[in-house]
């Protein structure tokens, strides 16, 4: 049967889950890639192919990111020689076939993924994941092991302003407009990307989704501001007494990282946050949140611009993350020996203006320079990246090229 994979996700379909894996013998997991499979489905559309049979002990075969049905059929039959394929090959999907790409599932793989998702239930009840080889089960298992989540500090998470009931409310408006400060902007997804608080501005006219210009760091004033779509229509007390109130103060109070709700699974990067000063507000396709420690909020940061939990993301299927699975996240340990290297190298990579300078000022170590010896390299027309860091903010500080 070809039909949608939704049911192996989510927290309220543990049972039908549970039902699903005990008939299953083969699940073939396909994105539909340069419409390939559906001439009339989005490219970024997935499907499930499932061989059923009578009721077992859960005991099937799993192949994930597949972009073509002979995919299926010949890793199915391959001998395990040659180079394991991934994701992308010479800058298109990769479509080689690989006996690496099928993955086992029995009652102990499923365990071991149960722990890792944090699910309700028994080991039958764990949400599907979705690796794309064999040998990725090391990395999963290492993620299950890791036991400090971000709800242990926890957070304060805000959805913003809902878009259509705010502008119904008369709380915001379509602007499409330069502002001067930075409380004048209202944050739209594509504003940021991963580590990169200032990626992108709207044109104007801004028609489109396609209408944003992505911005040189190296040109950004000290003081920039970004063009916002999305603007306050009313007094700004009416305005900000209807943001979240965190510790008594209106959310955008905060240094705060902000995400991208919607995880893209058809690009080089799916989790897109940042570190942004106070100031801005947001829409609720984007998220933010806040810690009592500054430390801590960027520590985090660096976490959620890494690898690994990019990887959790894909591996989960977690197109959608809002408060509860935000929660889960994995959160760095603040005495860890590597987290003044982590806070030196995300605030180089976020504090791009002077909006950062009362942050760099609290959290700056003498010690940071010790940790830029990768840093230490001659590039051509650049000054050392090692050099030249100091207890007050300067334009050089941040990491632009």
């Amino acid at each position: 049967m070809i039909h949608p994979d939704t049911h192996f996700g989510g927290v309220r379909e543990g049972s039908i889950r549970a039902a699903a894996y005990r008939h299953l013998r083969v699940h073939a997991h396909f994105v539909n890639s340069a419409n390939w499979a559906f001439d009339d489905l989005n490219r970024s559309a997935e499907f499930g192919m499932h061989i059923y049979g009578t009721q077992q002990e859960p005991d099937f075969l799993h192949l994930s990111e597949l972009r073509g049905a002979d995919v299926l059929s010949n890793s199915l039959t391959h001998d395990g020689q040659g180079t394991t394929p991934g994701i992308k090959h010479n800058g298109s999907w990769d479509i080689r076939p690989h006996r690496e790409r099928v993955v086992h599932v029995d009652t102990a793989l499923l365990g071991s993924w149960h722990t890792l998702a944090g699910s309700t239930g028994g080991a039958t009840h764990a949400p599907l994941l979705y690796p794309v080889l064999i040998g990725e089960q090391g990395a999963i298992e290492a993620l299950a092991a890791y036991q400090n989540s971000l709800g242990d500090y926890r957070p304060m998470i805000s959805n913003g302003y809902n878009e259509t009931n705010a502008k119904r409310d008369g709380l915001i408006r379509w602007g499409n407009q330069a502002v001067r400060e930075l409380s004048d902007v209202i944050l739209q997804g594509p504003h940021f990307a991963s580590a990169l608080p200032f990626s992108k501005e709207p044109r104007i006219p801004c028609r489109s989704n396609r209408d944003w210009d992505l911005l040189t760091l190296a040109e950004l004033s000290e003081d920039f501001v970004p063009v916002t779509n999305l603007v306050r229509a009313t007094d700004e007390a009416t305005y900000i007494a209807a943001q979240d109130s965190w510790l008594g103060k209106p959310f955008t109070s905060y240094f705060r990282l902000v995400w991208r709700r919607m995880i893209p699974f058809d690009s080089s990067r799916c989790l897109h946050s940042a570190l942004v000063p106070p100031g801005p507000a947001h829409v609720h396709t984007v998220q933010s949140m806040a810690l009592e420690d500054n430390r801590l909020i960027v520590l985090n940061a660096g976490f959620w611009a890494a690898l690994p939990l990019d990887y959790l993301l894909r591996i989960t299927g977690r197109s959608d993350l809002q408060t509860g699975e935000a929660r889960k996240m994995p959160a760095p340990h603040s005495k860890h020996p590597l987290a003044p290297a982590l806070l030196l190298r995300t605030l180089r990579l976020n504090a791009l203006t002077a909006h950062y300078a009362p942050l760099w000022a609290e959290l700056f170590d003498p010690q940071w320079a010790g940790y830029e010896g990768w840093a230490n390299h001659e590039w051509p027309h650049l000054k050392p990246l090692a050099a030249g860091l100091k207890p007050t903010w300067e334009y050089s500080t941040p990491l632009r090229t």
